[in-house]
């Protein structure tokens, strides 16, 4: 609720212009929920505003590192490719429609429409069908490619450590973001025996 009310507050500011003070309330968001995405986006919204093109493209690049899902990364790539085209790159802002695209997650369509008109208004840009070329080209740009390995590593880690503890249903969760990095059988598995695990200790009558 604490949460809610902050980003409501920020969302009814900027709509009226008033982006100075929706200021506090959205760096209050980023220090309640520094790893949330839709505070992140919130406040690239609130940079991109007041004009600050290049400190919002620098906190999405941080943001796809810290990503908790391959949704939050795709958002991410997808919103830095239109401030990549605002600042004139669009070589860079191809190349994270590109990546956006790749991840398959939801806003990979719009993220196509998007980039078939770019390529339509810009006859030097073509499309990268090579992953290591795409990676290539945006990491020697300094925009993160998107570390899916390592994050999956990271929910591996936190689902083992909350199971250990007991936390099943937050174990479950993670869990759930683990079946969406990698569809896998054995994963499928603990994410269902942890509903089971859950059901057993929560109180009955």
């Amino acid at each position: 609720s604490y949460y809610r009310a902050h980003s409501l507050a920020a969302r009814l500011l900027m709509m009226m212009n008033r982006e100075d003070e929706a200021v506090a309330h959205v760096d209050e968001l980023m220090r309640i929920a520094p790893a949330t995405t839709d505070a992140v986006l919130l406040k690239v919204r609130l940079l991109e505003n007041k004009s600050q093109i290049f400190e919002a493209a620098d906190l999405l690049k941080k943001a796809i590192v810290a990503a908790p899902t391959s949704r939050d990364m795709a958002v991410c790539h997808y919103r830095l490719a239109y401030l990549e085209w605002k600042l004139g790159r669009n070589d860079l802002a191809a190349a994270c429609y590109e990546r956006a695209i790749n991840l398959r997650q939801p806003v990979a369509a719009q993220a196509e429409e998007e980039l078939r008109d770019l390529l339509a208004s810009d006859e030097s840009l073509r499309r990268i069908d090579s992953d290591e070329e795409l990676e290539r080209m945006l990491e020697g740009a300094g925009i993160p490619y998107g570390p899916i390995g390592k994050l999956r590593e990271r929910m591996v880690a936190a689902s083992a450590a909350l199971t250990d503890a007991g936390l099943f249903d937050t174990a479950r969760q993670i869990t759930a973001v683990l079946i969406d990095l990698n569809h896998d059988d054995a994963i499928v598995d603990t994410y269902r025996s942890l509903a089971v695990e859950l059901r057993s200790v929560m109180p009955t009558g």
